[in-house]
């Protein structure tokens, strides 16, 4: 298996005006938020975080934890963090771990 956490990177809060990506190449992976607090607007327009994986693409934005997923037929994943140029939050972390396909 492989597993990390991934964060926004900053720390208090993450800056205005930012992008911020990490890719994460492994199948199967299981990607559990450990906090979440990102300015909240009703359709996630100034501050994001977009979860892609094997073309599906969820985006969260708020206080509040996204849900747990196993992310499937995929062999890579990528964390997105978008900000807009005026209030910022605490940011993100992320815990993942990915099994690693046994050699043959």
């Amino acid at each position: 298996t492989a597993a990390g956490t991934i964060t926004d990177g900053y720390t208090p809060t993450y800056p205005s005006a930012v992008e911020h990506t990490v890719t994460v190449v492994g199948g199967n992976c299981r990607v559990e938020w450990t906090s979440f607090d990102l300015e909240a607007s009703e359709n996630c327009e100034w501050d994001y975080v977009t979860l892609s994986a094997g073309g599906d693409t969820w985006t969260y934005c708020g206080g509040e934890l996204p849900p747990a997923q196993t992310l499937r037929g995929t062999s890579e994943f990528t964390v997105q963090l978008s900000s807009d140029g005026a209030v910022a939050g605490a940011g993100f972390e992320l815990d993942f771990k990915c099994k690693v396909p046994k050699r043959r």
